[in-house]
């Protein structure tokens, strides 16, 4: 994401891009679907917004750009594997924010358990977000890999 970044503002400092540039943001584009991360796709698609906002130059390089990651990130949802996957996914959350009827999850179907589970740790994190907005709770504080090593043992000596 970031060299596909770094490549559209160059291209929008010059009059005239070549093929063979474009070819290569081309690659690229097809490289960042193959991750297949939204989050790396959306933030390509804001970074150029933002980029274009600030430089308020042509809006062609920018637009030809956003066509091809979005084109190659969409060619994803082609594979039939994956349509099942997006359906499984938009059916967890919309069940999950209340929107239908709840999916039995669990044993029979775990992947509609780990749908509702995010929207479940969405809604804890944007609870605790309300409570302390500014500083945030800090590292370690809800165990994990950095609690242990920073809390002392029965004898007052660190675990490692």
């Amino acid at each position: 994401m970031v060299v596909d970044l770094g490549l559209l503002c160059w291209f929008m400092t010059l009059e005239r891009v070549s093929r063979k540039w474009w070819l290569l943001f081309g690659f690229l584009a097809f490289g960042l679907s193959a991750t297949q991360s939204r989050e790396s796709t959306i933030g390509f698609v804001l970074g150029a917004a933002v980029m274009w906002w600030f430089r308020r130059g042509s809006v062609k390089p920018v637009v030809i750009a956003a066509v091809l990651v979005l084109g190659f990130a969409g060619l994803q949802v082609a594979i039939p594997k994956n349509q099942a996957t997006v359906a499984d996914r938009l059916a967890g959350v919309f069940n999950a924010i209340g929107g239908g009827k709840p999916k039995p999850s669990g044993k029979d179907d775990p992947a509609a358990s780990r749908q509702e589970t995010r929207i479940v740790f969405f809604k804890q994190g944007a609870g605790l977000l309300v409570r302390r907005p500014l500083l945030g709770y800090g590292v370690g504080q809800f165990g994990g890999t950095v609690a242990s090593r920073t809390s002392t043992t029965r004898t007052g000596t660190t675990p490692w």
